[in-house]
């Protein structure tokens, strides 16, 4: 099992403790009992008690515990993700001062759950740390455990069940691709899900030639590693008919590019990252399913390797699909777009949901457009498109639509086929060939009239600067977003 560590949240009243981590902003400094001792230390080191910023105070006598004093918001105009933010602040600073444990002072600021849980969210986060399976361990110290106040079940439980989520999110787009290949990925589901009452289901490569997942079979055929295609179904609404999503998530474990080589080092090397859209839909039905989420939604992953070998397709081959249309291959990089075609069409045949949304890290030129901060959007529906943009600004995993008008249907347009996998469209100097609105112009031909959209997550699926929900590296970028957007259908 892919395995990771993050901070343990324990609950305690044991006042006994070492260190006493508390906070100070515009409204003041916290704990109360210890404020002319916390005002004297910040008047004489000129804290200026912004977030980010932290203060050691020494013990004024020997039975005083030694305070940490941690820059917080104001509580007035506070957002969830400065209090995610303010969970980070609290690891950075035990990492900074080598604290393998600290006690959480109780306080006005975090006398609400919704508060609490938020800061615990990002001290989870923030404390993640994939599992490399080195001989010898990382020596450098590292937090381990936080004692936060008896009573606070809610805001402990929500922030541990969504942190689980993500940090599995995060480790899977960590793990190295030779130690996560499809049917490891695969073996791995049966206990996440059926503890939590889910229904999974795996067709492997004759399920899959017989189901006619061509699209799939050919992109995952010069693997030694034979392409799955992984169904998670989460049936929360029982007595409400039909399926209100179904969610498709890219599962790559490596793309090489195929014959069409990526020939970047950097980028390369960094392919076993291609699944992040995968995780990011597992992440989202588990955790809906950890908190028995009032919806009926389905989160299909199609699993491959793009590889070379004599048994690799090639660029201008046609080839089948599950959705009855056929492709033509003018660059073999364009693989993603190709198993999530068949993921798509498998999900419209099997449920005929309410929604589709597809999420993949799919072209790295979104993440020339947007950088690490926003997601690339594109939707045949508004109302569709307003409710994920909502739920962006909600968790703090921003979206930016993208055109994706008839006018653009150009692009993939072939005579050999019914559609094609790359832009064909030049452009002004050939930059078209590479223009990241040709994926979801293909999928789009698989979707029919069906509510759709498609999240590119190239440029989010990795960080390389802090954020208030994490450090560098893998994010779990989709799996709160899409959770938070499922919410809809338990309104009403």
């Amino acid at each position: 099992m892919t395995a990771w560590t993050q901070i343990d949240i324990l609950q305690s009243d044991e006042p006994a403790a070492e260190f006493v981590l508390a906070f100070a902003s515009k409204d003041g400094a916290i704990p109360e009992q210890d404020e002319a001792r916390l005002s004297l230390a910040i008047r004489h080191a000129g804290f200026a008690a912004q977030p980010g910023q932290w203060l050691d105070v020494s013990p004024a006598k020997g039975t005083d515990p030694r305070i940490i004093l941690i820059g917080a918001p104001e509580i007035g105009t506070a957002t969830p993700h400065d209090w995610a933010s303010l969970g980070g602040s609290i690891v950075e600073a035990m990492a900074a001062l080598r604290l393998e444990a600290a006690r959480l002072s109780d306080g006005a600021a975090l006398a609400d759950d919704a508060r609490l849980s938020g800061v615990l969210l990002g001290v989870l986060l923030h404390g993640f740390r994939p599992d490399t399976g080195r001989k010898q361990p990382d020596p450098t110290p590292w937090p381990q455990r936080l004692l936060i106040p008896q009573g606070r079940n809610g805001a402990c439980d929500q922030a541990m069940r969504t942190a689980r989520a993500v940090n599995r999110a995060r480790a899977w787009v960590e793990a190295p691709a030779n130690r996560l290949t499809p049917q490891v990925w695969a073996a791995e589901l049966p206990a996440i899900f059926e503890p939590l009452g889910a229904t999974l289901r795996i067709f492997d490569s004759g399920a899959l030639q017989e189901m006619g997942a061509s699209a799939l079979l050919a992109v995952g055929r010069a693997s030694e590693f034979p392409p799955l295609l992984a169904v998670v179904e989460w049936r929360g609404a029982p007595a409400r008919k039909g399926w209100d999503a179904v969610l498709v998530g890219k599962g790559m474990t490596f793309d090489s590019g195929g014959l069409n080589l990526k020939t970047a080092a950097p980028v390369i090397a960094r392919m076993g990252f291609d699944m992040g859209g995968g995780a990011a839909v597992l992440g989202a039905v588990e955790l809906a399913a950890s908190r028995k989420a009032g919806c009926n939604v389905a989160a299909i992953v199609p699993m491959a390797e793009n590889a070379i070998d004599g048994k690799s397709f090639r660029p201008g081959d046609v080839i089948e699909s599950l959705g009855g249309l056929t492709i033509e291959i003018r660059n073999t990089d364009g693989e993603g777009r190709l198993v999530l075609a068949d993921g798509i069409a498998y999900g419209l045949q099997t449920y005929r949901p309410a929604h589709v949304i597809d999420i993949a890290t799919l072209t790295g030129m979104i993440a020339v457009a947007l950088l690490e901060e926003f997601a690339g959007l594109y939707s045949n529906d508004d109302a569709l498109a307003a409710e994920l943009d909502e739920a962006g600004r909600a968790t703090g995993e921003f979206l930016w639509r993208m055109p994706c008008q008839s006018n653009q249907d150009h692009v993939v347009e072939t005579p050999v086929a019914d559609v094609a996998n790359m832009s064909t469209f030049p452009g002004l100097l050939g930059t078209g060939l590479s223009a990241p609105v040709s994926g979801p112009k293909l999928l789009q031909k698989f979707v029919g009239d069906t509510p759709w959209a498609h999240i590119d997550i190239a440029g989010t699926v990795w960080a390389t600067r802090r954020s208030a929900y994490g450090g560098n590296n893998a994010t779990g970028y989709g799996v709160r977003l899409l959770d938070q957007w499922l919410r809809r259908f338990e309104r009403g």
